[in-house]
């Protein structure tokens, strides 16, 4: 009876032991397949070495690229100035990229979380990160983003290896684009303004629109001559004219001499209360808008002063370091930027709102 008692007793820890066994091996198998490790390891010890970054979207691909000074630059859009700052950050991602997360090995599932090879017809972008050489230091296909990055976290994105058929949920900082003109160093010029003292647009057909102010404290601008019988459209409307140069950014940009846009059909004059001035040419080319800046300085003999007002050394240097940014480009800009920079007189005026009769007595 003992022995019977006690082969069951060994039976029972023998299948007890195998369970946990068991349950340890699938606990264990579901850890491995959890653990954080880094998609691109090789990339961290030759970062540094990275000379250009190409990217693949549905559009086509296109590169950014250190020219001989080390600046970034991308030679599709004639060498415009890259964003260094997204570049480097976007590297940097790359290297710290951890994924967490093993996902499809399926072609047949790889379109559902954009993993696809990437090109015409696919949702995901292709990175190649190359060396001076022309060498791949890293490659990776990123897909559709699960969760964005924010402050406090970074972003989870579905990516995969090229030649690898497995794929992973990652988390990381890429800020990977597919469009080529979110790589470009997008900010033209910012023009406050208070500092804004007068702006004359001259239209091909000779009308010219002029809004002024005497004062740098003057908290609206005033629109001259306006038509008897007629009224501004509100003070909102007027100050959006001086207002059009605050944050300048472009859609797209060329080389002026491969986009001539003449003499413009609205030429917007902008100058300012310490003496900045702005001269924007403007010309529709399909159903487009480009714009020419050009910017010097006539400082005043005596200055009105105010606050936000630059001295006159920081203008002309102000004015020297623009023009040196602008000179040989034209911006293809918004249709809302477009709209402040072409106002006509009818477009800021309405009739005047009449009185009404006053009753006479007994009547």
């Amino acid at each position: 009876m003992r022995s019977r008692s006690a082969g069951l007793l060994l039976a029972a820890v023998v299948v007890a032991g195998l369970a946990t066994f068991a349950v340890m091996r699938r606990e264990s198998a579901t850890t491995a397949s959890n653990v954080s490790q880094i998609v691109l390891p090789q990339l961290a010890s030759r970062i540094n070495e990275t000379t250009a970054m190409e990217i693949t979207g549905p559009k086509g691909a296109f590169r950014v690229t250190r020219d001989a000074e080390g600046r970034w630059i991308m030679p599709e859009k004639s060498g415009y100035p890259a964003n260094a700052d997204k570049i480097r950050k976007s590297i940097l991602g790359m290297s710290e990229l951890a994924a967490v997360e093993s996902r499809t090995d399926n072609p047949a599932q790889y379109e559902r979380l954009g993993v696809g090879d990437p090109g015409a017809g696919s949702s995901s972008i292709g990175v190649r990160l190359l060396d001076g050489s022309g060498r791949d230091l890293a490659n990776l296909i990123v897909g559709k983003t699960k969760s964005p990055e924010s402050d406090q976290r970074p972003a989870e994105i579905y990516v995969r290896r090229p030649g690898e058929a497995g794929s992973w949920l990652a988390k990381g900082r890429l800020g990977i684009a597919a469009e080529s003109v979110e790589w470009l160093e997008r900010e033209v010029l910012r023009l406050k303004r208070e500092r804004v003292a007068e702006v004359v647009v001259t239209h091909a057909d000779g009308e010219k629109v002029r809004v002024f102010r005497g004062q740098p404290d003057a908290a609206d601008f005033t629109l001259a001559g306006i038509p008897k019988g007629k009224v501004a459209t509100s003070a909102y409307d007027v100050n959006a004219v001086p207002g059009a140069l605050e944050f300048v950014t472009f859609e797209d940009v060329r080389r002026a001499a491969d986009l001539n846009i003449g003499a413009g059909t609205a030429n917007a004059r902008y100058k300012t209360f310490d003496g900045l001035v702005i001269t924007v040419r403007t010309a529709a080319r399909d159903s487009k808008f480009w714009a020419r800046f050009e910017i010097g300085a006539e400082i005043a003999t005596v200055s009105l002063g105010g606050a936000g007002l630059l001295d006159a050394e920081a203008v002309k240097k102000q004015a020297a370091e623009w023009q040196a940014r602008v000179a040989d480009w034209v911006y293809q800009i918004g249709d809302y930027q477009a709209k402040d920079l072409t106002r006509r007189l009818t477009d800021l005026v309405r009739e005047e709102e009449k009185a009404p009769a006053e009753k006479k007595n007994g009547s």
